[in-house]
């Protein structure tokens, strides 16, 4: 039987999930969160899953860090309860209408984490909840069971129908997917024969989901990613998003000899550089045994030290305190919310402009002349991380 049980314990939630991938629909549920409970009832009943969730979180300040504990939990469980996802069907669609509202979700249980949501809720609430936690919801499955994740709502005028329709699509999906094929018994559904999680991509900050969201809050500028000279030269603005871990980094512009001109590139243009881009400008970092940076901005990135109660990689959602004004601030209030990727940060710098506690308090944000750089993901934070690419593109620099 393809079961599994995982436990998450933080200092702001403690959740405990059970699941059946084999089960008859049977769900159990005890969160104080009466309709995201209604939507997980329909990821059981329409994805045959047995689930019991149990959660107690800081419901007295919002039901932010439940709801995100709940996915990363439920990721957690299935990437167990599937194993090695041998004669699985891998991939999983459907489409759901309930009334005027109709929604496609479409998965692979790929290995590669990956959430590509296209969805206009009617409100912005529903009940006493707001729905742009349900992003942060399956965001977090995602990135957990490591599943590539397609949600698209294509009518609605009645946001409860909207969101129902998703959980219904999911779970059938889910469902599909998790079959097991009699005609391809004991084999795994890949070419490559493998589809074992790729853990590094917690690191990776998808340069498809940056140009989106970049051409998304400026439709008629010109988005580039690119590895050529000329276009970098010929820029009017930098980004500069890390993937990986530092080193390859820094040594894949080396080798393609890009370095002296991309550093050239940031020393004159408005430049954003954003999760392992931002920690390539600092003066060294710990990582892969210790490596020195490009030296543009003070402050040495540490390795987050993990505890009982801090988990690292640090992945999720997480506050951002402006310590000072900033253009790239505007219309973006103190103490927003956005999502991180990482396990290691700048702990000390005279260029931090934003601070965020995990454990301890980290460098979030450094600003310094033309250049401004994150360790949150924008192109992951939904509005708050749209109006501040909004803020960049229009940025002349100081």
């Amino acid at each position: 039987m393809r079961k599994a049980e995982i436990t998450r314990g933080t200092s702001e939630t403690e959740v405990v999930i059970k699941i059946n991938l084999d089960g008859t629909g049977k769900t159990s549920f005890a969160t104080g969160l009466p309709f995201l409970e209604h939507m997980l009832d329909q990821i059981g009943r329409h994805g045959m899953i047995d689930l019991d969730i149990k959660a107690k979180g800081d419901l007295h300040i919002d039901d932010h860090h439940t709801i995100e504990d709940i996915g990363i939990t439920l990721g957690e469980a299935f990437n167990k309860a599937v194993g090695d996802k041998k004669g699985i069907r891998r991939y999983g669609h459907s489409y759901v209408p309930l009334d005027e509202a109709i929604s496609r979700v479409v998965l692979d249980f790929s290995g590669r984490p990956g959430l590509f949501m296209n969805v206009k809720f009617a409100k912005d609430t529903v009940g006493n909840m707001e729905v742009g936690m349900f992003e942060h919801f399956f965001q977090s499955f995602s990135n957990h069971a490591f599943v590539t994740l397609h949600i698209d709502n294509l009518s609605g005028d009645n946001t409860h129908h909207q969101i129902e329709t998703i959980f219904k699509a999911f779970g059938r999906s889910l469902r599909m997917a998790l079959e097991l094929d009699k005609r391809s018994e004991g084999t795994i559904p890949s070419t490559k024969g493998s589809l074992y999680p790729h853990k590094k991509l917690f690191y990776e900050n998808n340069l498809h989901s940056v140009s989106k969201a970049l051409k998304k809050v400026s439709p008629s500028d010109q988005i580039l990613v690119t590895s050529k000279k000329s276009e970098i030269e010929n820029s009017d603005k930098i980004v500069l998003p890390g993937v990986g871990a530092i080193k390859d980094c820094m040594e894949a512009l080396s080798n393609n000899n890009l370095d002296q001109v991309v550093l050239r590139n940031m020393a004159e243009k408005p430049t954003l550089a954003i999760c392992v881009g931002m920690q390539m400008l600092l003066e060294s970092s710990e990582e892969n045994n210790g490596i020195n940076g490009f030296n543009l901005l003070e402050g040495k990135v540490r390795r987050i030290s993990s505890t009982s109660t801090v988990k690292v990689p640090h992945m999720g959602w997480n506050q951002v305190l402006q310590k000072s004004d900033h253009y790239l601030w505007t219309d973006i209030p103190n103490n927003s919310f956005f999502y991180f990727v990482h396990g290691y940060a700048c702990d000390s710098s005279v260029d931090a402009i934003g601070t965020t506690c995990h454990g301890s308090e980290f460098i979030s944000a450094l600003a310094k002349k033309n250049i401004f750089a994150v360790q949150f993901h924008p192109e992951k934070s939904q509005k708050v991380g749209l109006q501040f690419y909004k803020n960049f593109i229009s940025w002349k620099g100081n």
